[in-house]
């Protein structure tokens, strides 16, 4: 696995899971792809392992090879309006409850100002505040 790209063009990454843990413990379970990317316990942190109560009934959404690049310039990390667009126009077409996930609070205030009028109310997480007070 070659990681040499996002490291030399993202300040930082989210690496998150959306499978049921490899080990026992879920702490352990992505120890493997550490040891992959070759990532030491003081380049890593662990925030918080949330787990669904019901798997089967989940729906996910993944921006496949047609859908617009992030970024104009990947060297600014200045978002495209292509695609804020085209996230706004997926979000748009849920029905019922979302979990969006975004690599930073800016890119989650930039999708969140985009979104206009939803069906949903927005939960938008800030810097600095536990998640726990948002999901309830």
């Amino acid at each position: 696995m070659n990681v040499g790209r996002y490291c030399t063009q993202w300040r930082s990454a989210l690496l998150t899971s959306a499978t049921l843990s490899i080990t026992s413990t879920p702490e352990t379970g992505m120890e493997w792809l550490c040891k992959a990317l070759g990532l030491t316990s003081d380049t890593i942190s662990i925030r918080k392992i949330f787990s669904p109560d019901v798997y089967g009934s989940m729906k996910l959404t993944i921006a496949g090879a047609d859908f617009p690049k992030v970024f104009d310039d990947p060297k600014e990390q200045i978002f495209s309006g292509q695609w804020l667009k085209a996230v706004v126009e997926q979000l748009s077409c849920i029905h019922g409850p979302a979990l969006v996930l975004t690599a930073s609070h800016y890119e989650t205030r930039m999708v969140a100002n985009q979104l206009g009028e939803v069906s949903q109310p927005v939960y938008i997480q800030k810097a600095g505040q536990a998640l726990s007070e948002i999901i309830k």
